[in-house]
Parts: C-alpha cells; structure tokens; sequence
C-alpha cells in the first residue's frame, strides 16, 4: 500500500534484464525531513493536487466515471481489491469517492489502507486519525472491506536507530508497536477487521538496516495479542513479503521457514505475499515470483498451517515506456490472469491490485503509471478487462 516518499528498491527482473531502483511495494520512504515537519507533497505517492489542477481533475473523474458499465466480467469482485496509494491521503473528497466509485464499478470488494506510525503517533500517545478516517469513511459508504496496513516506520521517539532509511525504520521496542497496533484496532473496531503487519519486512528498503527475522517475529507476535484483545472477529495477516529481486532480500519462503522457526506460527491467522512478475507475464517470469505462492503453501502445511489463506495484498504491473514497463493491453492481460488464477487457488486469499489510478504523468518513472486508470482518470485496458466491457 501507500506512502509517500521516493522509491529505492533494486529490483531483478531477470538474469539479463536491467535493474531499477524503484519499486513494486507499498508503503514507501520519505525524507528525514518529511517525517519531522509532516510534509504532504512529497513525490512517491504524495501527488497533490492544488487549485485549478484539483478542480479541473475532479471534473474529469466525474465525466469519465459517469454511467459505469454494470457489467463484471467473469472476476468475481469478492476475490479481489485494491491498494490505497497515498495519493488518496492528498486527494479531496470527491477525488477518493472517484477512486472508489471505479474500484467498485470494477467489481472490487477490497481497499488496502495504509496507517502510518509514524505520521499518526508522532508524539508518544497522541493519536491523529484523521487521514485514514477520511478513507476508510469512504471505503464503508462504497461497502469496500477495509484490510488496514500497520507500517510506515516508526515516529521518532520509537524508531531504532538506522542511517539507512529513517522513515522505514523499525521500532526499538516492540511493545510500542503493539501499543500501536492495540489504539488502532480499538479506534477502528467497528470498520477494519482485517490487519497487516507491516510492509514487506524481508526487504531492507522496509525493515533498515536490513531483515531482521527475530526482530519482526517480536512485533508480530505483539501486534498479533494486542489486536484479538479487542476482538474475536478479527484476521491478522503478517507482512506482505516482497518478491526476491537483486540485493538483500530474503526470499520469502524462506523467511516464512524463518518465522515458524522463531515461534510465530501462531501469531498470524493468513499469510501475505507480494509475487509481482513484471514486466513478464506470470508463466515467463524467469524469478518465479508467483511460484512463490506455493512454495510458501508448502512451508505452512510442513508446519501444520495449511488452512490458513495466503493473502496477495500487492500485485500489479507498471504501463509507460521504462524498461520495466509493459503495454497497457499486456497489463490488463497480467491483472486478469493473476486474479483467475488467485481464484482458482483454494488456499487464497484476495488479491490487492496495485494500484487504482497513476500517480503520476512520466511515463518513463514506473512508478508513475501503475494504476488502471490514468492519473486524469481515463481509463485504461486494464479497467475494461476488470470492468467487463471489453
């Protein structure tokens, strides 16, 4: 999911493709300086849109949305959502209801909304939720399930110390983040039921210095016992591992096995995976980052765990002309075939497509141009194949 800041992860695409720092992941970094004074407009997925540019981009998310085809397809809208970039954050109310509006028209039953720590608890005990309540408000009235995102980094007076990514850091104390977790179930107890832990935290671009297996076992296993004292009726999904690209990332079935092995087997009731396969299609996909679905499955039934769902909280594609980027009709093809195939998975769960609508007008910046709708709203490929109106 979401967050504002400048994208640094190397990713492999194959043997011989080029690497690229950016990225295929969810809640992003953003400046020391950023996360101190609450900055908004920061690059990543802080577009904000002011003056004529706000007016003129809300007409023509309500001239394009306008007389949505009723029409699904053949994706069943419950198997699917997706992530809440946080361009949202930024966006006015009737741009976050245009988001939403096609989300649903597309047959989503999902948002994945990121709570930043950092930005919301910046003094110790005080909680400001006025951001994601704006959001998830808006995902009840379009009766989107909300799954919420606990990440961001650490605020200050929490966050161990790291000279590699300030905002990403990981708390000192994992209590603090189990306090965390404990104040945002409680406040949201009547409209989130779904939890993440934290952001790809096998990528150390997400958990600085580098992965730390033992240190997220602890926040997890906290995080988990604090969010079920507040509810039964509740599903904890550990963090969506990211897919295994060049660099300092732990492949993710290994860091599942890592898990079990450090006692938090029991702490989380789904797993999430992140087996991006862009700019390939899934099957050509020379780094395996769908099979990864389930070779993870196969660790969880090792360790008695089978019936547990994975959950696919980011999948997506970049459209554009990086050399990473694939056609707008190659993605519409990538995202219908990855939800099929989700579908057709009896262990699971939904998939969080990334990401509605661009966030941005470069077409050479992937990060750009992951969404379905472009960013003046227009529609894409990929919204006809979702939408049915091919």
């Amino acid at each position: 999911m979401a967050h504002a800041g400048q994208i640094v992860a190397i990713m492999r695409l194959s043997h011989t493709a080029p690497q690229w720092k950016g990225g295929n992941v969810g809640i992003r970094r953003q400046s020391k300086s950023a996360a101190q004074h609450g900055d908004s407009s920061r690059r990543r997925f802080g577009v904000k849109l002011l003056g004529a540019a706000a007016f003129v981009s809300v007409l023509l998310a309500t001239a394009v949305l306008t007389g949505l085809p009723d029409s699904r397809g053949d994706v069943r809208g419950g198997t699917y959502g997706f992530v809440s970039v946080d361009a949202l954050m930024n966006s006015s109310d009737a741009e976050i209801n245009a988001e939403m509006d096609a989300m649903v028209a597309m047959g989503a039953s999902w948002v994945r909304v990121g709570l930043h720590w950092n930005r919301i608890e910046a003094v110790p005990g005080v909680f400001d939720w006025g951001v994601t309540d704006r959001i998830v408000a808006a995902a009840k009235r379009h009766n989107l399930n909300v799954l919420g995102l606990l990440g961001g980094g650490a605020p200050l007076w929490a966050a161990t110390p790291t000279p590699v990514s300030f905002m990403e850091a990981p708390p000192q104390d994992p209590r603090q983040f189990a306090a965390f977790a404990l104040a945002a179930a409680t406040h949201y107890v009547s409209s989130v039921a779904t939890w993440e832990i934290w952001n790809e935290p096998n990528n150390p671009i997400f958990f600085p210095p580098a992965p730390n297996v033992a240190a997220y076992a602890a926040m997890l296993r906290a995080a988990y016992a604090a969010i079920h004292s507040v509810s039964g009726n509740v599903t904890v999904l550990s963090g969506g591992l990211a897919p295994e690209p060049a660099g300092k990332v732990i492949p993710p079935t290994q860091f599942v096995s890592q898990l079990y092995a450090a006692g938090a087997g029991g702490s989380f009731d789904g797993l999430s995976l992140h087996p991006y396969t862009f700019p390939f299609p899934i099957d050509s996909d020379p780094n395996g980052g769908w099979s990864s679905i389930a070779e993870a499955h196969q660790v969880m039934i090792d360790h008695g765990d089978g019936g547990k769902k994975i959950w696919l909280t980011e999948f997506g594609a970049p459209t554009g002309t990086s050399p990473v980027s694939v056609s707008e009709q190659a993605q519409a093809n990538i995202l219908v075939d990855a939800i099929h195939r989700a579908e057709s998975m009896s262990y699971v769960g939904p998939l969080f497509v990334y990401t509605i609508r661009d966030t941005g007008v470069d077409p050479s910046n992937p990060e750009d141009n992951f969404g379905v709708l472009r960013h003046d709203f227009t529609r894409k490929a990929a919204y006809q194949a979702l939408a049915g109106t091919r």
